[in-house]
């Protein structure tokens, strides 16, 4: 379970192939849960 820190940002879309975090604050590629690296 994501802490009140950490579920502020930790929203993704995947468009067009590239996964795009949905928030105002800045994360990597490596950010995103394992599971969802997996095509």
């Amino acid at each position: 379970m994501l802490s009140d820190q950490g579920r502020i940002t930790h929203t993704w879309m995947k468009q067009n192939g590239i996964w795009k975090m949905i928030g105002g604050m800045n994360a990597s590629y490596n950010s995103l849960p394992k599971h969802n690296k997996v095509e």
